[in-house]
């Protein structure tokens, strides 16, 4: 059987790989949103999401940790890797510790801000010919990757309160950085670039893309300015 999900949260998609399994359907394989299954006795496995030590693939030290503790690695897609355990061994816990936890949310928050970054460099690079050139080409590759930053951005924020709760829950004050408005003022600004230049075509389709990329900048815009009075506030 397949399905297909997409799941921009880890923890969400464990907690629908572990319902499946509770109803007698195991995962064995995804690609690109799709996920395949077999039947098999309900609650037989327990799974986890964890992330590997490399592109698409594990490496033999990595594979030999998780055998010596008897999880079985079922699948590798990108930097993710899904795991599961034999519900007879008890319930299955990669971190089970708050500093176990927060090192491995803080790789994932890093992983993002990557990702994010990366994006907006390519944002970057075709809103100016989308603008100044008048390329259709160029306004729909910006138009599209605009939402890939926004989504990154939110995940960035989620890992980053997950992050926080643990540190309350430790009684730990949170000792980042402070964050920097000029960030969400800088991807409201792309945001709004990239609405003007698909607001001087014809067409309505992308008169509503626009509209939708307005209504982005104004969050970032709103996001900078929330975190402008936090800062002052601290």
């Amino acid at each position: 059987m397949k399905k297909f999900r997409l799941y921009w949260d880890t923890e969400k998609e464990t907690a629908w790989l572990n319902q499946m399994a509770n109803d007698g359907w195991n995962v064995t394989g995804f690609s690109m949103g799709f996920y395949t299954f077999e039947k098999c006795e309900p609650g037989e496995y327990q799974y986890q999401i964890d992330t590997s030590d490399g592109l698409w693939k594990c490496s033999k030290k990595y594979r030999d940790f998780m055998e010596s503790m008897g999880i079985e690695i079922v699948c590798c897609w990108g930097v993710w890797v899904v795991l599961r355990r034999k519900s007879s061994e008890g319930e299955f816990q990669l971190y089970s510790d708050d500093e176990s936890r927060l090192e491995h949310l803080k790789k994932i928050l890093n992983l993002y801000k990557i990702i994010a970054l990366i994006e907006i460099g390519c944002m970057m690079v075709n809103v100016y010919p989308a603008i100044f050139h008048n390329s259709r080409g160029n306004l729909i590759c910006a138009a599209i990757i605009s939402i890939f930053v926004f989504l990154f951005a939110y995940l960035v924020y989620i890992t980053k309160n997950r992050i926080n709760r643990i540190l309350q829950n430790k009684g730990e004050e949170n000792k980042t950085s402070p964050k920097n408005p000029m960030l969400f003022c800088s991807i409201g600004w792309l945001f709004m670039l990239s609405s003007y230049a698909i607001n001087r075509t014809d067409s309505m389709t992308m008169d509503i893309i626009s509209i939708v990329l307005a209504l982005m900048a104004c969050i970032f815009f709103g996001l900078s300015l929330r975190v402008s009075v936090s800062n002052k506030k601290k």
